[in-house]
């Protein structure tokens, strides 16, 4: 074909146009497709940076514990210490009462053996002998 077409009209496009674009069209298409590109990077890659940003947090708030090791990390965390505390002084406190009853029934046992019946171990009773 030729500069013409089939009914005999000349074509708009010639070999020169064809080869070429227009400079008015290359600059939509460019806006177009940048911010085509743009939009799709914010909607894919926000949940990323917050996910990212949340382990930066997390990071940082350790290293802060870890800087301050008498400061508590959490008021869930001083109830747990202090609910622990009290129940080792309860368990202390149960120890030492029985620590003084067992020490009151050997005082009790020892008063009631005659020195040179028995043995210093022993812890019976002397037998009854009537």
């Amino acid at each position: 074909m030729n500069a013409s077409d089939q009914d005999g009209e000349p074509s708009r496009f010639t070999a020169a146009t064809r080869d070429h674009m227009n400079p008015g069209d290359i600059a939509p298409m460019i806006v177009m497709t940048t911010l085509i590109i743009v939009t799709g990077g914010v909607i894919l890659l926000r949940p990323l940076a917050r996910r990212l940003g949340d382990l930066i947090d997390v990071m940082i708030a350790d290293r802060r514990r870890a800087a301050r090791p008498d400061a508590i990390a959490s008021p869930a965390d001083a109830e747990r210490i202090v609910s622990a505390m009290e129940s080792i002084d309860h368990r202390l406190r149960q120890l030492e009462e029985r620590q003084d009853f067992t020490e009151s029934l050997l005082r009790a046992t020892r008063r009631e053996v005659p020195p040179g019946t028995e043995s210093a171990g022993s812890l019976r009773p002397p037998a009854d002998t009537s």
